[in-house]
């Protein structure tokens, strides 16, 4: 499971640059409010721009990957200048004496802890799980839920609240369900809609056998992108059990449903497959189909190669063949993130010098756009 798990979550990671907090762009008050509706505390990061320490946290310990696993499942999390703007007024209220400080709130914006100067990875990581014990998805719902209540706005805004913190949502879901609740009412139809995740559920089976209900609430490209991922869940729980007689009914249901998308869906369940199971023949081959069908589309190109790079790091082969995708998507798109996969690829290769120059263009071009470069910096360290 483990193992699946990462391989659902390479290309997301470098979709954001394998690095962590995701900060809220919003105001104090707005971040207590979403606290309050998603379950979540809150994080402040109380900083100065001259301050040492807090560059360094900004730079080292806020893009580690780790860091921010704990943090965006639990935690609404701003950073704040002390010394201009909102930052002003929050210190009237939050005492700052020195930066960095690091202010753990609950949702109402009461403190839970106030920690003084900067902190290293595993410290400020143990920090964030010791208040995470804290959070309760959609709590005010929950007490709804656990009392009786089967109210289907209440169900689907709870179901909703634990979305939004990655929590499972199929307990809720399939106690719902138990109350055989009306099939005409929208917020019943949106819990089917976003409570379908495998295939193989009576969730699924329900969504699809109110498809035209569910159809007047959703597009046609929604409905058939859900089917989709579906569809993919299988693919993957296929490869997690050695099960390819359940990847071709996931195939099937996507010939069913939309069959415009059942050949270009078959590849792609084709190259994550061989991909989970690591067969890199049969990787090889469906990846080089893969590339040529979606040859004009660079970010398809990047999934490809992104594939892999992380599970055959070993087999020199098929990373040739990779690096010649990445670099098609390359010349297509001037894109950070394809630079910089291009350099780790490299790097496996043994090709330092390109890998060097590939990774200077991704650093270039991740700050031109203010994306994260620790991940790049690092790299570079080793080249």
């Amino acid at each position: 499971m483990k193992y699946l798990l990462g391989l659902i979550l390479i290309l997301s990671q470098f979709a954001a640059q394998a690095e962590g907090i995701e900060f809220f762009s919003g105001t104090f008050e707005q971040a207590k409010a979403a606290a309050q509706e998603q379950g979540k505390i809150i994080f402040v990061d109380a900083y100065a721009v001259w301050c040492g320490p807090c560059k360094r946290m900004a730079s080292s310990v806020f893009p580690d990957a780790s860091v921010g696993e704990i943090y965006n499942m639990n935690y609404i999390s701003l950073k704040i200048d002390m010394e201009r703007g909102e930052g002003l007024t929050f210190r009237e209220k939050y005492p700052v004496t020195a930066f960095p400080t690091l202010f753990y709130l609950d949702a109402e914006g009461n403190i839970l802890e106030r920690v003084v100067g900067a902190q290293g990875i595993d410290g400020f990581k143990n920090l964030g799980l010791k208040h995470a014990k804290s959070v309760t998805p959609g709590k005010n719902f929950a007490a709804e839920f656990e009392k009786g209540s089967r109210d289907p706005e209440l169900v689907y805004q709870y179901l909703t609240a634990l979305n939004s913190a990655k929590k499972s949502t199929s307990t809720v879901v399939n106690e719902f369900l138990k109350s055989q609740p009306d099939l005409d009412n929208q917020f019943t139809l949106q819990i089917l809609f976003d409570g379908s995740v495998e295939a193989d559920s009576k969730v699924f089976e329900m969504m699809l056998d109110n498809k035209k209900k569910i159809a007047q609430h959703y597009t046609d490209d929604e409905i058939e992108e859900k089917i989709r991922l579906v569809a993919l869940n299988s693919v993957i729980k296929a490869a997690e059990y050695d099960y390819p007689e359940l990847a071709e009914e996931a195939k099937a249901i996507v010939k069913k449903h939309s069959p415009g998308k059942s050949k270009k869906f078959n590849l792609e369940a084709d190259l994550i497959y061989f991909a989970a199971v690591q067969n890199a023949a049969s990787f090889q081959n469906t990846a080089r189909d893969y590339t040529k069908t979606f040859g004009n589309e660079p970010y398809k190109l990047f999934e490809a190669a992104a594939l892999a790079e992380k599970n055959f790091p070993k087999e020199l082969k098929v990373l040739t063949e990779a690096e010649s995708w990445i670099a098609k998507a390359v010349k297509q798109e001037s894109n950070f993130r394809y630079f910089h996969l291009q350099a780790l690829i490299q790097e496996k290769l043994g090709q330092n010098a390109k890998a060097k120059a590939s990774a200077e263009q991704a650093l270039i071009l991740a700050k031109e756009k203010g994306e994260p470069t620790y991940q790049i910096e690092k790299l570079l360290k080793t080249l």
